[in-house]
């Protein structure tokens, strides 16, 4: 393969780019796709991926929800494989040929860190055992795939949407079929917001409408926000753009990339939980928090005895020198005399007499 046929992506750094043309030859011809060498995917997919890396730690799971082929259950698997981490799909939202055919993409490149749930996304309880340690989730729904330059084998290969086939075949999408694509959309990713241990989310469409993107998001995004009890959600566009870069530049906190005759388009939204700010403790608080986790048990009991010894110091009758004696006696033979006792108790007038006591 000579260097003039293909390129790194400066967006992805792993990822290599080759014309359409070279694409088909590759897939035709070359030993390196049987192997399972080398593996050839659009470039919106490989743009998601890559959009996954600054929310990944160390054994931390993702969440792979929507339509997608067995590539790109691999590619996340790759991803979440250099954290320690694993990847988690939802069986029950896909077709019996459609599990078949990701597990077995999966065999021939032998990636053992992918777990299939029973369950639908939809379905999936946010207290389930086998989610808690998932902190990232990437959503890639079913959509208009109009911003695909190849909308069919986008759909055959991504397990999309295929009744959109007929309303690509007359070069528009119907605004039945738009709207059920956006409120299947706004109901899964509604959900992603709802787990309260996920800290980030990606949202990822081959659409250039609006109502599947921008719109979709701040909506959702809105009403997720009211939950009293979980920190919000907020966009991170600018850090996407740092890592991925624009060829469109950056439309308010939103990630595009135009569909050309090269490759296809498509729209990327980053959403990250708020960090829950940190509580500041007073000294009694730090301390009594030491004493119920047993890191005082060495300096509590000495605590205890001094204080003790001041309770018992302070229940004791006060000890009546010989100087208080006698101002006591004064001032019990003065009240015989009809003494005039003052406001300040040192001071005991008798007649025109004054005594400071």
């Amino acid at each position: 393969m000579g260097p003039s046929t293909g390129k790194f992506s400066e967006k992805t750094g792993d990822t290599l780019v080759f014309s359409q043309e070279v694409s088909r030859q590759l897939q035709l011809r070359s030993t390196l796709m049987t192997q399972h060498t080398l593996n050839i995917q659009d470039r919106s997919v490989c743009l998601a991926v890559s959009s996954l890396r600054p929310l990944l730690s160390d054994q931390n799971d993702v969440l792979l929800v929507g339509s997608f082929s067995g590539l790109t259950v691999v590619y996340v698997a790759v991803q979440a494989a250099a954290c320690s981490g694993s990847v988690l799909l939802c069986g029950a939202d896909h077709s019996p040929e459609q599990r078949q055919d990701i597990q077995t993409t999966l065999n021939h490149h032998e990636m053992k860190n992918v777990h299939v749930l029973a369950e639908g996304f939809q379905e999936l309880d946010v207290g389930n055992p086998l989610v808690q340690r998932v902190k990232v989730i990437l959503l890639l729904p079913q959509c208009s795939v109009t911003a695909s330059n190849d909308p069919m084998d986008t759909i055959l290969s991504e397990h999309g949407d295929r009744d959109l086939l007929q309303d690509l075949c007359h070069g528009l999408v119907s605004q039945t079929r738009l709207h059920t694509l956006t409120t299947k959309q706004e109901e899964l990713l509604s959900h992603t917001l709802t787990f309260p241990k996920v800290q980030g989310v990606v949202y990822c469409t081959r659409s250039v409408y609006p109502e599947e993107n921008e719109v979709l998001v701040k909506r959702v995004l809105q009403k997720a926000n009211k939950h009293p009890k979980l920190p919000p959600f907020r966009l991170r566009g600018p850090a996407l753009s740092l890592i991925l870069g624009s060829e469109s530049g950056i439309r308010e906190q939103f990630f595009h990339v135009e569909p050309s005759q090269q490759s296809s388009g498509c729209f990327i939204s980053l959403l990250t939980r708020e960090a829950v700010p940190a509580q500041i403790l007073s000294a009694g608080d730090v301390l009594a928090r030491a004493a119920a986790k047993g890191l005082m048990t060495d300096i509590l009991p000495k605590q205890l005895n001094a204080s003790k010894k001041k309770k018992h110091k302070k229940n004791r009758p006060p000890v009546r020198t010989n100087q208080s004696l006698h101002k006591s006696q004064l001032k019990a033979s003065l009240r015989k005399k009809k003494l005039v006792v003052g406001t300040d108790p040192r001071i005991i007038k008798y007649g025109r007499l004054m005594f400071v006591i």
